[in-house]
């Protein structure tokens, strides 16, 4: 237990520090509490164990700390690349391989963040006690089988290793099958544009920060999306052809655009940016 990483992220680190403002700390809102607040990247945005598949009572975990480590590995080329992107903004360089390979990292990281999130991935879950019980039923095991299943899972049953099997499919998995690939697939066939916050009024984003509208029930189609990638820029996909584009919002329009993405789903707990004059404009649009 003494090596576990206990807060477990599902909004990454990396992409929370490109919203923070003095001293690398965030202005939060948390939603259920109505509260403002001062924070650290590392503080918010977690839940405890949130990726580990628990055994029988008490804190003992199949695989422990399998999945948080696979998504760290991950994490560190979304980093990289989400870096390489914001460069390419600054200098609006919309052409090159690049750009090309930041957009292509960035459709990958939203589809991650979608899968990790804390709702969905329990409707995912949700399934290992039917899965479970369907195997159970109609494979036919020896007594030594059993035994053996129950000494790996510690008296836990077939569940741990149903849990410890979807999670691994749903956020580890290259299949394309898998829901993470399917809104991979339809973010990269958009086209990517760029905004620009005015000067007088950042970007903010949420624990679910990215929007659709239009979209179907699976995520595999929609019309446009929305996400914030620091507080100065932001992607915008949409059905259009061509290379991306730049545009200057002005501080209303920016106003609008984070109200917009805190408006856009009922999931999410916490919204933060540099600033608690922004992040407030956006919630008292919204709430």
């Amino acid at each position: 237990m003494e090596d576990m990483t206990k807060k477990q992220h599902y909004v990454p680190r990396f992409y929370l520090r490109h919203f923070s403002g003095d001293r690398g700390r965030l202005c939060a809102y948390r939603r259920r509490e109505n509260r403002y607040f001062k924070t650290k990247p590392e503080d918010i945005c977690n839940e405890r164990f949130l990726y580990e598949t628990r055994i029988g009572e008490g804190d003992y975990f199949f695989r422990a700390n399998h999945i948080e480590h696979k998504l760290s590995e991950k994490e560190s080329d979304f980093s990289k690349y989400q870096d390489v992107l914001i460069k390419c903004c600054r200098e609006q360089d919309f052409t090159s391989k690049s750009f090309e390979k930041g957009r292509l990292s960035i459709c990958d990281f939203v589809a991650n963040l979608i899968s990790r999130n804390p709702c969905f991935l329990k409707k995912d879950r949700a399934l290992a006690s039917d899965v479970a019980k369907d195997f159970a039923r109609s494979e036919r095991l020896a007594e030594a089988d059993w035994m053996l299943l129950n000494r790996i899972t510690r008296d836990g049953g077939l569940e741990p290793l149903a849990d410890a099997a979807i999670m691994n499919f749903t956020l580890l998995s290259g299949d394309s099958k898998a829901p993470a690939a399917q809104i991979k697939e339809a973010l990269a066939k958009k086209r990517m544009n760029i905004l620009q916050a005015s000067g007088d009024m950042p970007f903010v984003s949420c624990s679910m920060p990215i929007t659709f509208i239009d979209i179907n029930d699976d995520c595999s189609d929609f019309d446009i999306a929305l996400l914030p990638l620091s507080s100065r820029y932001a992607a915008l996909f949409d059905r259009k052809q061509g290379a991306g584009e730049l545009e200057l919002l002005t501080t209303e329009m920016t106003v609008q655009f984070n109200a917009t993405i805190l408006a856009s789903n009922d999931i999410w707990l916490t919204a933060f940016g540099c600033n608690e004059e922004a992040l407030r404009a956006a919630v008292d649009l919204v709430e």
